[in-house]
């Protein structure tokens, strides 16, 4: 199902392209609509002479403007001119009248110019299907203007990408720590006040920590998620929490009565038993159908430890 999902989201772009691709030509607003470049909302500018701004002009090549007529069954039925042309190309693009749209996979930077200051939306990218962008031919246009793209915001209703991102990370399987510390969960282990206690992930690995990539169709597109632990807060039980950034150091006897070098504490009273509960904190990034974005999940994972106080016997 989600193998055409975002076609329609393409196809409605494409409408509107459809639609502004036959208006004409003015002057550029700046150095970055050159052509090739930017054209807004509604497809190219300054190829052929035809734009968005509302002035006449000729369209490129010699054929009219292509379309997507509906037919029985809500088959579209997509024309390049007079002539047949099928309305989705072998990489998913879909036709807008004048060549295959598909959505800018990876996206550019939020800082290129293409954005135009949005946040939202796709960009699209398209070759123009005329003669001189042909590059079989002996004489052509060069590549830069023969394959433009623009912003265009994403319609209400279409495919959530974040959410694929999201369930597709989740079906990765990213689990709770395994929590190592000492005093160990045991009976006779016992910790003591003052001493330093130290926590540790047991075997860490790509599901307790990362990184942990996972991929799931979106349409045309491939959305993939990478997540990796940002940090692991350890509530001790004793209202203190511990942030440690990384997995901690594993204790050894040889070790004695140091304290950890990364992620250790150490209690005032005694406590029987303290629960410690460690909170991995996911942070994952995702991209793909022209989108990008990071979202967070946490692991929680639980022990209990035991802290009483070392008395002194005189005689």
């Amino acid at each position: 199902m989600l193998a055409n999902a975002l076609r329609p989201v393409v196809l409605a772009i494409c409408v509107l392209t459809i639609l502004a691709v036959t208006i004409a030509p003015t002057a550029y607003a700046s150095e970055s609509d050159a052509p090739g470049q930017d054209s807004g909302t509604c497809g190219p500018h300054g190829i052929g002479g035809w734009t968005c701004e509302g002035q006449e002009g000729e369209s490129p090549g010699d054929s009219s403007p292509g379309d997507t007529t509906p037919v029985k069954g809500d088959e579209p039925v997509c024309r390049e001119g007079t002539r047949e042309v099928p309305c989705t190309d072998r990489d998913g693009g879909v036709w807008n009248g004048r060549c295959y749209a598909t959505v800018l996979d990876p996206p550019p930077a939020k800082t290129d110019p293409i954005w135009r200051g949005h946040d939202d939306g796709v960009i699209m990218t398209c070759i123009l299907r005329i003669e001189a962008c042909d590059q079989s031919a002996g004489i052509h246009l060069p590549p830069e203007d023969c394959v433009f793209r623009w912003w265009a915001p994403v319609p209400e209703g279409s495919v959530d990408v974040e959410q694929i991102a999201r369930e597709a990370f989740a079906r990765a399987n990213p689990t709770t720590i395994p929590i190592g510390i000492v005093p160990e969960n045991k009976p006779g282990s016992i910790g003591l006040v003052g001493m330093p206690v130290w926590m540790w992930v047991q075997d860490p690995g790509i599901h307790t920590m990362g990184p942990l990539t996972a991929t799931a169709p979106a349409g045309s597109a491939t959305v993939t998620s990478t997540g990796r632990v940002a940090s692991i807060d350890w509530d001790m039980g004793d209202r203190t929490t511990v942030t440690c950034r990384g997995t901690g150091t594993v204790y050894k006897d040889s070790y004695g009565t140091k304290d950890s070098p990364d992620c250790g504490h150490r209690y005032e009273k005694q406590g029987d038993p303290y629960t410690v509960t460690a909170t991995s904190h996911w942070v994952v990034a995702w991209h793909g159908a022209g989108q990008s974005g990071t979202f967070t999940l946490d692991r929680t994972s639980t022990t209990q430890i035991v802290v009483g106080e070392a008395h002194v016997i005189t005689q």
